[in-house]
């Protein structure tokens, strides 16, 4: 009896619970604009492959201070075709047109821009991401 806490956890954990929110019925096309945050996978046409944003790292400069160096925000994604075949790859805010399996991803906008006063959880991140044909 004094194990069934651990037990209902262990249970839990590998029920094959999957964090990540995947959005296979919103629309969602190339060349459209796409907000990602933390964790979310969308389809794109057909269900041909889906891409998900993993994770974000962000050192910009924060408002409220004063940097000699502005700094950098970087998204990390994975990409899996309809073969179930995944590859990871990260791209820096701003870039335009990075071409992987195929497609250009520009990475456009990362919010909430960091400000000292008024700090915020990885829940509110959200990427903006244009997804095109070469």
């Amino acid at each position: 009896m004094k194990y069934l806490p651990l037990t209902l956890l262990l249970i839990l954990l590998f029920s094959g619970c999957n964090l990540r929110s995947v959005h296979p019925y919103e629309k969602v096309d190339l060349n459209d604009t796409t907000y990602f945050s933390i964790q979310d996978c969308y389809n794109y046409p057909g269900g041909e492959y889906a891409v998900c944003l993993d994770s974000t790292q962000d050192s910009r400069c924060p408002i409220g201070l004063l940097c000699f160096w502005g700094g950098m925000a970087t998204g990390w994604f994975s990409f899996t075709d309809s073969e179930g075949d995944s590859q990871s790859f990260e791209i820096n805010l701003g870039t335009t047109d990075s071409l992987i399996n195929g497609l250009n991803f520009s990475f456009v906008e990362l919010s909430p821009y960091p400000d000292i006063n008024n700090p915020y959880t990885p829940d509110e991140i959200v990427a903006k991401v244009i997804i095109s044909q070469p």
